[in-house]
């Protein structure tokens, strides 16, 4: 049995991308970037990570989707350690999508599935 990225990452397309996205704990909101996106979270590079178990606000606009989306997260595991010239592994945080409405789960399993047939690029 592996890590929970791992896990997630067996049974989840993972869609490499490159957008915004607010996010929001307690009364504090940071602008911070999507390394990647499947149907159950996300990776965000950042510099300051929180704690696992941390809940979060999430608001992003995905290409081609036509509106924001707005998901509530919870931090499932973190990589403290800033990226060195040779290495690929990116400081920041995997967020596990703990409440979602099923019309922004609709516009992620849609960006997804046109991604993963080469209608659009991340």
């Amino acid at each position: 049995m592996g890590t929970l990225a791992q896990e997630i990452q067996r049974k989840d397309v993972i869609i490499p991308i490159h957008i915004l996205v607010d996010l929001k704990r307690e009364d504090i909101v940071t602008t911070e970037h999507i390394q990647n996106i499947s149907r159950s979270g996300m990776f965000i590079e950042t510099r300051e990570t929180l704690p696992i178990g941390s809940s979060v606000l999430l608001s992003f606009v995905l290409p081609d989707a036509p509106r924001l989306i707005t998901v509530k997260g919870e931090v499932v595991w973190a990589n403290r350690t800033l990226r060195h010239k040779r290495s690929s592994t990116l400081a920041g945080m995997g967020i596990r999508f703990a409440e979602i409405n099923p019309e922004d789960e609709e516009l992620i399993s849609t960006f997804i599935e046109k991604w993963e047939t080469g209608q659009l690029q991340a």
